[in-house]
């Protein structure tokens, strides 16, 4: 038979506590929900904003940008955008007119109206640096958004929202110049990396930076797999570290020697002809990884792909990132 304690003060005390606790993180999650959903205009509410909405959202910034050659991504006035809908940032600090550039008033404003970068190489400057590649990826999705609101990490919820041109932001999102899986397929397949011939890795990343897949929705038929190459998704491309050798047989190569141990290099290797057999230990140490995803991985030939801004540092690649490419 069971028995059932009478509540002692302490446990009432604990419960109450419980409750309390509960309640507090009931309106701290209400809360970051509210603030998170501030942050993201609603598409339809900037579709349907008045001039003065507009206009509201730019008065901060005008105040500093005052030589631009237009206010708005749509100068045919269809649409009614403010400097924040698209660029984020705080448009409601003003800078006094005549105040000098180089002012403690000035750089405060400034400071407090643009979104900061993480990395101290972008910033207090125009232009990006160049050959930015991953460190782009670092940046906070505010930051990006402010540098560049057509960059693909954003786009969904700036130019690409409902409403918007979101058709034409899916078919930047899985472009072959975006995810680059042509290449990264072709060289797994053929050098036997990886035994399917249909691609199966391509190069994509969320808001955050971080790398996702892409998949087709409605899932493609087989025939229009074989007829017309729709991919069904494309993975992110494995760590070489943890790949395996498509092709074991490497281990009967002929050239090079027995590999050395780590931190052991054999002192009768020939120079230019370094040790290249795999180890005798299991997959994924010492050599016995696929040189395909290793050599992906490190050469890269097709960067930046349009998930980054170009190199800055030639002609022909000058230029932004995602639809604004």
């Amino acid at each position: 038979m069971l028995r059932f304690a009478t509540p002692s003060r302490l446990t009432i005390r604990n419960l109450s506590a419980l409750c309390a606790s509960a309640l507090s993180f009931l309106f701290l999650f209400l809360t970051e929900c509210r603030t998170h959903a501030s942050g993201h205009q609603d598409a339809g509410s900037v579709r349907s904003q008045s001039q003065e909405d507009a206009d509201r959202k730019s008065s901060g910034c005008i105040s500093c940008h005052t030589s631009i050659d237009e206010p708005t991504m749509h100068p045919t006035k269809t649409v009614l955008l403010g400097c924040a809908d698209c660029h984020g940032g705080n448009s409601s600090l003003f800078v006094a007119p005549g105040t000098a550039p180089n002012s403690a008033e000035y750089i405060a404003a400034k400071e407090k109206a643009h979104v900061q970068p993480r990395d101290a190489s972008f910033k207090d400057r125009s232009a990006l640096p160049e050959r930015t590649y991953t460190k782009w990826l670092r940046e906070s999705y505010d930051y990006v958004k402010f540098r560049n609101p057509g960059d693909l990490r954003v786009a969904p919820e700036t130019c690409g929202a409902a409403g918007c041109h979101a058709k034409e932001v899916r078919a930047s999102s899985t472009s072959m110049m975006t995810h680059t899986g042509f290449l990264w397929g072709a060289a797994l397949y053929n050098n036997g990396g990886y035994p399917v011939k249909n691609t199966r890795f391509g190069e994509s990343y969320d808001r955050n930076g971080l790398p996702q897949s892409i998949k087709s929705y409605p899932p493609p038929a087989p025939e229009e797999i074989r007829t017309k190459g729709v991919l069904p998704e494309l993975f992110p491309l494995n760590r070489w570290e943890i790949s395996q050798p498509g092709n074991v047989l490497r281990v009967f190569e002929r050239g090079g020697t027995k590999k050395s141990e780590l931190a052991n290099p054999n002192p009768e290797e020939e120079p230019g002809k370094p040790d290249d057999k795999l180890s005798d230990r299991g997959f994924g140490t010492e050599l016995r990884t696929d040189p395909v995803f290793l050599g992906l991985q490190k050469t890269r030939l097709v960067d930046p792909v349009t998930s980054f801004p170009g190199t800055d540092d030639h002609p022909g690649d000058y230029r932004a990132s995602g639809c604004s490419a």
